[in-house]
């Protein structure tokens, strides 16, 4: 990992610094709220203030790591990781959004499908907008996230895209972006995606292997699967997605 940290950035590549400032931000944030060790405080707020550039499949951990730990951040680190955080989600709008469009934001209400990086763009400017809401106005996400939203919500309502690994995931960003606009309770009594939750049920074996299918392998991101499964069973009350959290986690544990 030093070496990593210590190169440059190598934003043309998936596993460049950015993913893994990201995650590490979130992980120590949240071992720092649960233990009060200042030693994980140091470095949460190390990978959080040098996040690298924004990255829509780490907004998610970084978002969540500010929140956890914006109370020790000094009014100029807040600042200027608002200002940064927030522009970084221009890049995945423009790339995964806009350019699919041609500029034109009405050919978004012709899709029939949303796709896992147009998804967790969508998610990043959505989330960037609520913990930064006076930083973001000059971006006008909401000209673009609003449209897909709009679609997503109104006429698709399920999320297939014929790999393990990008389902689980990305089940998880709808998760998130239900609850950025207000539709959490309506979310999990949509019988479309009471549907496409049950599917990753019926992928998960008794002994906890989250089968592969597609472009993917066995318990490739499993942790989102189990943190997929524990909000289902924590929003539906289904036993069921708690049963498949804690089996996918004692399987890991082997």
């Amino acid at each position: 990992f030093h070496v990593l940290w210590t190169r440059p950035s190598r934003k043309e590549e998936w596993c460049g610094r950015f993913q893994i400032t990201q995650n590490l931000a979130f992980q120590f944030a949240v071992l720092y709220r649960h233990t009060g060790k200042a030693t994980y405080l140091k470095q949460a707020k190390q990978f959080l203030l040098d996040f690298d550039s924004g990255y829509h499949f780490g907004s998610l951990f970084l978002g969540k790591a500010y929140e956890l730990i914006k109370e020790s951040l000094t009014t100029a680190e807040r600042r200027d990781f608002a200002e940064d955080w927030v522009a970084g989600a221009d890049a995945g709008l423009e790339t995964y959004v806009r350019q699919r469009i041609d500029g034109d934001v009405r050919r978004i209400g012709r899709w029939d499908h949303v796709t896992n990086h147009a998804l967790c763009a969508c998610v990043y400017a959505d989330y960037a907008r609520k913990l930064f809401p006076s930083v973001a106005r000059q971006h006008t996400y909401e000209t673009v996230t609003d449209r897909v939203w709009d679609v997503w919500w109104g006429r698709i309502r399920e999320f297939q895209e014929q790999a393990s690994n990008y389902e689980g995931f990305s089940e998880c960003f709808l998760c998130a972006w239900a609850d950025l606009r207000g539709q959490t309770r309506h979310f999990y009594r949509s019988p479309t995606v009471a549907n496409m939750l049950a599917r990753g049920l019926d992928i998960t074996s008794p002994s906890g292997i989250v089968a592969a299918y597609g472009d993917s392998g066995h318990h490739e991101h499993a942790t989102a699967w189990i943190a997929l499964f524990e909000r289902a069973a924590a929003q539906t009350g289904d036993g069921r997605y708690r049963q498949a959290a804690v089996d996918a986690f004692s399987w890991l544990l082997k």
